[in-house]
């Protein structure tokens, strides 16, 4: 999901959960800011699709819990499914392995954005 606005963007992530709906952050949503969703399944290309639904929000007032979002694409995907890996095939205790993401690589006070 990307937030833009005036040569500006703001980017976070999102799970595809039904043929028309993803599952993101509500701190994702920035009033005022022109929402952006990249479709794409890994290694494959990117589509853009622009949100022009107002997305539904799960948030409590301090912003501290509930932090959900669900944004409705325009018209449904034809993205391709793709098969997770058996979740009862854990790494042994010790075993070197890779993971990706994005968020806080460390903990405790953070004033750079990223």
């Amino acid at each position: 999901m990307v937030d833009k606005i005036k040569g500006q963007s703001g980017f976070c992530g999102g799970s595809l959960i039904s043929d028309q709906w993803i599952l993101t952050a509500a701190h994702c949503l920035i009033p005022g800011w022109t929402m952006f969703a990249y479709l794409r399944v890994h290694p494959g290309p990117a589509r853009t699709v622009q949100i022009t639904d107002s997305p539904v929000t799960f948030k409590d007032r301090n912003g501290k819990e509930h932090d959900i979002m669900l944004v409705k694409l325009p018209s449904k995907t034809q993205t391709q499914t793709v098969q997770l890996p058996n979740c009862r095939n854990r790494p042994k205790l010790g075993a070197t392995v890779q993971i990706a993401g994005h968020g806080a690589s460390t903990s405790g006070p953070n004033n750079e954005r990223r």
